[in-house]
């Protein structure tokens, strides 16, 4: 696969998991506990043989933290921004 293409898949993947975690909130009953819990269980294990620790880490690192909807709909991501 191409850089270009690998950058635009990781990029997706990470936009759509702030996305997911923002709808979880949302959801009643959801345990945010139980899933950081879970996302730095696996951080802790680290990345597998021959994978990119960093690389590894975005994705789970996109589950952490809070994640919220603005007024229109919009995700706002933990640092304030909003996509």
């Amino acid at each position: 696969m191409s850089e270009k293409i690998d950058e635009s898949f990781e990029t997706g993947l990470i936009l759509a998991l702030h996305a997911l975690k923002a709808a979880l909130q949302a959801s009643p009953g959801f345990r945010d506990d139980i899933l950081e819990s879970i996302v730095k269980k696996v951080q802790e294990s680290g990345a597998p043989t021959g994978l990119d620790p960093i690389k590894f880490q975005q994705p789970l690192s996109a589950l952490l933290g809070e994640h919220t909807l603005d007024e229109s709909g919009r995700l706002k991501f933990p640092n304030g921004e909003i996509n």
